[in-house]
C-alpha cells in the first residue's frame, strides 16, 4: 500500500453574501431637483459611477446626485472579497410649467397677509410658512385668494413657500411686527 495523505481543514466559515442592491432600480425627478442613491446592502467598500464604470463619482453607501438628463448610475461593492455591481436609472423630466398668477400682499404685518391667486385655471397649490430657523409653522393647500392669519405667531421673520407637485412656484419673506 502506498503512503496515504490525510488533510485536515480547520476554522472553516460559510458566509452568505447578500445580493447587492441599489435602491431603487428606477427613479424619476424634475430637472433641477436632487435625489439620493443608496444601498441597504452591507459591504466593505462602495464606489458609485455615472454613465459607465470608468470614472467614479463618489464612495460610501449613499450619494446625493443632481442629474440634468436621464442617467444610469452604477454601484460597485466589495463584499467578502467578491466584487458586485448594480445600477439605478434616474429619469429627468423637464420642470412643468405652472400657469398661475400669484402674489403675496401685506408682507409687513402684525395680523395677516393675503395670497392673491388669479386666473381661469387655478390648480391646487401647497403652501408652507417657516420660521427663521426652518421650522414649519403653517402648512395648507389652496385654490383661490385667501388671507393667512399670523397674529398668534411671535414677532420675527418668516418665509412663505408655494409649490405645485414639489415644483417651487413662489417664495416670499413675511415680517411679523408688533
Amino acid at each position: 500500500m502506498y503512503g496515504a495523505c490525510i488533510h485536515y481543514i480547520d476554522d472553516v466559515e460559510v458566509i452568505e453574501i447578500p445580493e447587492l442592491e441599489a435602491k431603487s432600480d428606477t427613479h424619476t425627478i424634475y430637472k433641477g431637483n436632487r435625489t439620493w442613491l443608496y444601498s441597504p446592502t452591507q459591504a466593505e467598500e462602495y464606489t458609485w459611477f455615472a454613465g459607465d464604470t470608468l470614472h467614479s463619482i463618489g464612495n460610501g453607501d449613499s450619494l446625493r446626485v443632481n442629474p440634468t438628463e436621464t442617467t444610469t448610475y452604477y454601484l460597485k461593492a466589495l463584499q467578502c472579497k467578491l466584487t458586485s455591481y448594480d445600477s439605478v436609472t434616474i429619469t429627468v423630466l423637464p420642470a412643468p410649467l405652472i400657469p398661475v398668477n400669484i402674489s403675496v400682499v401685506n408682507t409687513l404685518t402684525n395680523s395677516d397677509f393675503t395670497i392673491k391667486y388669479m386666473g381661469d385655471n387655478r390648480p391646487e397649490l401647497q403652501a408652507e410658512l417657516f420660521n427663521s430657523v426652518g421650522q414649519i409653522v403653517r402648512r395648507f393647500v389652496f385654490t383661490e385668494t385667501m388671507n393667512v392669519g399670523i397674529s398668534d405667531l411671535a414677532t420675527g421673520i418668516y418665509y412663505f413657500r408655494i409649490r405645485k407637485d414639489n415644483v417651487p412656484v413662489l417664495t416670499q419673506k413675511i415680517v411679523k411686527v408688533r
